[in-house]
């Protein structure tokens, strides 16, 4: 999970703003730290007559409610039978966690072929997954394969619930990769565009888009070295291609009179297929841009993976080339935070007031789903929340008065968190500040 951005505080206590900026940190896999944004939330009790206030630091932030979108995007050809009970399963363990919770999860779906259908943005329930799976099983009349469709009507989904935070929007692309006609997403209305290609036994007589495009231009089997170089390349031949080759994709028709690239002529245009993978890169990462948690699953038939190998290629390519798996995204959105993340709290400093941190064991406490962990200091400047059997903590809180080397150059502390924090157990830490600068003179500051 890699969550980025900066947690700036605007609690008020008396007519005093308590400056603190905290930072969420969270370890990569290389160890590298890297800014995360989650939902949080910090809240200040007004001072008392000792001029002291509480500070609650809540994650996910105690006043909101938890929404999560997800929203598939299914290629036809893909929804087989493990994978219907792949996804109900993954749904079932989200509910699990969420029912009676507080956290609202909507699923939603798209299925492409020659055409888009769609299931719409649901709450899920006990009856969700059972809808999306009789959704996966009904197949779109229109024949085809028009990936970029189908990835327009899924980023449409998301940008359409308003109410809910981009990073808390998921995205999954289940499909073989085998994509051969596209849509122009400048309209409202869904066209299936494709480029008919003749072979070399009828090199005049043109065939009806399809997969076998590819191989007319590329010879059977191609899978390019390097997919970046690859579409990079196609820019040059793409006008071209379109203006002068388009034809629209229609199953059992005549289409002799349709423009179609001759068997001399298919080094100088781009295949069906190339104009359709370069369609479907451009939404995908149109998509990614807005929504940070943008996956590809690859998966299909595997004689048609076999006989169309660029297909899976290139789904491993939008993936990162790592094998993602619905396990991996369900415990990507069940988790709002993982073991190794931490929180860097500055404490507020300027001309018009000077909180300090109260370093008093007492005066501290930390709860996961409203149950308080027991509390050890561990040394003058470090406390221990929820000891665990091998004698580290669920969490642990170190004060810096002079600032961190590695971070902040105030004073602060660093919240360190060494297990899952999870959409539907709010982790609420508590500590207190002392005004240490009080106004005698009336005003505001």
């Amino acid at each position: 999970m890699k969550r980025i951005s900066r947690w700036a505080a605007v609690t008020v206590a008396l007519v005093m703003a308590i400056g603190m900026c905290s930072t969420v940190f969270g370890a990569t896999d290389d160890s590298v730290q890297t800014q995360w944004k989650v939902s949080k939330s910090k809240n200040a009790t007004n001072l008392d007559k000792n001029f002291e206030s509480q500070v609650t630091l809540s994650l996910p932030a105690e006043e909101e409610e938890l929404v999560t979108d997800v929203v598939f995007v299914f290629d036809e050809s893909s929804c087989s039978d493990p994978v219907k009970e792949e996804v109900k399963e993954m749904l079932q363990v989200l509910y699990s966690h969420i029912e009676n919770k507080g956290a609202v999860i909507k699923i939603g779906a798209v299925q492409f072929r020659g055409e888009v259908t769609t299931f719409p943005l649901t709450e899920l329930s006990a009856a969700t997954k059972e809808s999306l799976t009789a959704f996966m099983g009904k197949r779109p009349e229109t024949g085809g394969s028009n990936m970029s469709a189908g990835l327009i009507a899924g980023e449409k989904m998301l940008d359409e619930d308003t109410g809910v935070y981009n990073d808390r929007k998921y995205l999954i692309l289940v499909s073989d990769g085998i994509t051969y006609i596209w849509d122009d997403e400048k309209t409202e209305t869904q066209e299936n565009y494709g480029v008919n290609f003749a072979n070399s036994d009828t090199p005049n007589t043109p065939m009806l888009a399809s997969p076998d495009g590819w191989d007319v231009k590329y010879k059977n089997g191609y899978v390019p070295e390097n997919w970046k170089n690859h579409l990079d390349s196609i820019g040059e031949l793409l006008d071209k291609t379109i203006k002068e080759k388009l034809s629209t994709y229609v199953r059992n028709t005549d289409i002799t009179k349709n423009h179609f690239v001759s068997y001399a002529e298919k080094d100088s245009y781009l295949s069906t297929v190339d104009v359709a993978l370069y369609k479907s890169y451009q939404a995908y990462q149109s998509i990614t841009s807005k929504y940070p948690y943008t996956y590809a699953v690859m998966t299909g038939v595997e004689k048609e993976m076999k006989c169309y190998p660029f297909g899976p290629s290139f789904i491993n390519y939008l993936a990162g080339n790592n094998c993602v798996s619905f396990e991996t995204i369900q415990k990507e959105i069940y988790y709002l935070l993982d073991a190794g993340s931490y929180v860097v709290d500055e404490i507020g400093k300027t001309d018009d007031y000077d909180f300090d941190f109260i370093n008093d064991i007492s005066k501290l406490k930390l709860t996961v789903g409203g149950e308080e962990l027991d509390v050890t200091q561990i040394s003058d400047n470090k406390y221990g929340f929820g000891k665990q059997d091998d004698g580290s903590y669920q969490f642990n809180l170190t004060y810096y008065k002079d600032g961190m080397v590695n971070g902040a150059s105030s004073e602060c502390f660093k919240w360190d968190i060494n297990v899952p924090v999870t959409i539907d157990n709010i982790v609420q830490l508590t500590y207190s500040v002392k005004l240490t600068n009080p106004k005698t003179e009336a005003g505001t500051y």
